[in-house]
């Protein structure tokens, strides 16, 4: 046993020693700051609900990026010099709440979906890409929607390898074009996914976000982090696959509105058409499989 706990010793300091801990905090008040997108043209990941993140020594030269909800983007020529990275909150000014009375009489769930509906799943990966962010669009119904105008919670498909595997949402207003405008809400809202094909809720009753009369774009954002991946077996590759759980689970749909995704350094796109997963006569896009619960 003492042998173990020597090798392991040995090995945990080895590996250690190969790496560099960083960790990104507000500028003005230090704290830190989780789930912030660290990236190059090799490197792809957040830092933790503790603001840390860890790279290898020799993959810290060239300009890195830092992107976080809330705060400006942040670029850095190069990480051997530092070991703390301080972002500036930003200047934006969300939505104006319009504070009504909340009765939560009244129910009712738009884009109801069930499990036997999921025929694809998109993911992000080392053979994935790089799109860690895929967006749905809720159009405004003006007779569901002036009657339950709050989210009450989102529900979402996710298949995962993993229990207990963590993702983000997000919320934004769509503009009069059907495009992904102005953000709604801030701050993380976590989901926590469970092993295999099931429904995640995240409750945002107490948020009092209202629908807006433009439309709405429910945001899924993978959290890139070490404790999500999942590593390929196959033993005749010597570099192995990862993949960050969970994957998001999709139906299909003729129109091509409804799906989009956004790369780093890039504006938001919608997503290309299906087809090329699947042989099929007629253009299908993805529909993900992302619901609400609405109430008064």
């Amino acid at each position: 046993m003492k042998k173990f706990l020597l090798f392991f010793f040995l090995h945990f300091s080895v590996f250690l020693a190969g790496q560099t801990k960083f960790q990104v905090v507000d500028v003005t008040t230090l704290q830190p700051l989780p789930y912030v997108l660290v990236y190059n043209e090799r490197v792809m990941l957040h830092s933790d609900d503790a603001g840390f993140f860890v790279l290898p020594k020799e993959g810290l030269g060239g300009a890195f990026n830092f992107e976080a909800l809330g705060y400006e983007k942040h670029r850095l020529s190069s990480l051997e010099n530092t070991k703390t990275i301080y972002l500036q909150a930003s200047v934006q000014y969300l939505p104006e709440m319009v504070i009504k009375p909340r009765y939560r009489t009244l129910f009712i769930i738009q884009d109801k979906f069930v499990k036997q509906e999921a025929s694809y799943s998109f993911g992000v990966g080392s053979v994935h890409g790089k799109a860690w962010l895929k967006a749905k669009y809720f159009k405004y119904l003006p007779e569901i929607h002036s009657k339950t105008g709050y989210i009450k919670s989102v529900k979402i498909l996710t298949r995962s390898a993993l229990r207990g595997a963590t993702f983000n949402i997000r919320f934004y207003a769509a503009t009069k074009y059907g495009e992904i405008g102005d953000l709604l809400y801030d701050k993380p809202l976590l989901g926590v996914s469970k092993k295999g094909v099931k429904t995640t809720v995240i409750d945002t009753d107490q948020l009092d976000i209202s629908f807006p009369e433009t439309g709405l774009f429910v945001v899924f954002e993978w959290l890139l982090l070490e404790k999500n991946k999942v590593y390929e077996v196959n033993e005749k590759q010597p570099e192995r696959n990862f993949y960050y759980q969970p994957f998001l689970m999709s139906a299909q749909t003729d129109k091509s509105r409804y799906a989009w995704n956004k790369y780093p350094d890039a504006d938001w796109s919608r997503d290309g058409s299906l087809n090329s997963f699947k042989m099929s006569q007629n253009v299908v896009f993805p529909m993900y499989l992302i619901s609400l619960e609405l109430s008064n």
